[in-house]
């Protein structure tokens, strides 16, 4: 998702445009989130159906923000007991 500036919006309209065609574009004043500029097609869907927060403001396309995460496996050998 991306984030502007109230200040970066206003100098950068177009680009805040392209942006929220692809995802939600967060619009911050002061440093915390007070607008979401969205394309007229993703707020068509949010209308129509109930979903949570997080699923309305993550990327269209899946694969966009995924993280691979391998974890090693968790070691079986028995750890010293603590005595306070």
């Amino acid at each position: 998702m991306t984030i502007m500036t109230s200040r970066e919006f206003n100098q950068h309209l177009g680009q805040a445009q392209k942006a929220a065609m692809i995802s939600p574009v967060t619009i911050t004043n002061r440093g915390e989130p007070v607008f979401v500029l969205m394309s007229y097609e993703k707020f068509e869907q949010l209308q129509q159906r109930p979903m949570s927060a997080a699923e309305a403001l993550s990327p269209s396309d899946p694969t966009v923000g995924t993280i691979d995460l391998e974890l090693k496996p968790r070691s079986r050998t028995r750890r010293q007991s603590v005595e306070l």
